[in-house]
């Protein structure tokens, strides 16, 4: 009987350590976590639309050619909005290379060609390499606006550094097929 006890306060004290390991938070995947949220997010800026906000600066900023007060003040308006958008994502010299690099050639070339972009699917996974680097896929779908033309769809990919603080100080995209498409 004592040995039926014995094996019974063994399980019983396994069973616990196993139940208070599983509900400990696991802070090693929060950051992880974190990580993707924001590459997700950047990509969704990146990808999806243009929106009306940024149709409408960008009209401004070609129509008003003439008055340049008109245009300091389209250009005044773009900047708010990719520091809304873009800037809590990154380092500073992150942000200034995506937007002069990325932030919005997708988006400006549908903008040009009348098309919208609507990201469909995006992969994220940390490379084998480095746990700052991580690695994405995506599936944009892109379509004439007001065409009954069936959506189109292309991938892209690319990679991302995120430092210590949770900001991209780096990033890297290909997206040559999906430019083809848009021109």
């Amino acid at each position: 009987m004592n040995k039926d006890i014995s094996i019974f306060i063994v399980i019983l004290l396994v069973g616990l350590v196993l139940f208070i390991a599983g509900c400990s938070p696991n802070t090693e995947t929060e950051p992880l976590d974190e990580n993707i949220a924001t590459i997700e997010t950047i990509m969704e800026h990146s990808f999806t639309g243009p929106e009306q906000e940024l149709i409408e600066i960008w009209n401004n900023i070609h129509t008003d050619e003439d008055e340049m007060e008109d245009i300091e003040s389209a250009f005044e308006a773009l900047n708010s909005y990719t520091s809304e958008k873009f800037k809590p994502y990154f380092t500073e010299e992150g942000y200034s290379s995506y937007i002069s690099s990325f932030g919005f050639t997708f988006l400006n070339n549908a903008y040009r060609n009348d098309y919208q972009l609507n990201l469909n699917r995006i992969e994220v996974e940390t490379s084998e390499v480095n746990d700052n680097i991580y690695k994405f896929s995506l599936e944009v779908h892109y379509q004439k606006e007001y065409s009954d033309e069936h959506e189109l769809v292309v991938n892209a990919t690319g990679e991302v550094n995120i430092n210590e603080d949770g900001l991209i100080s780096n990033m890297l995209i290909r997206g040559n097929e999906l430019m083809e498409a848009l021109e």
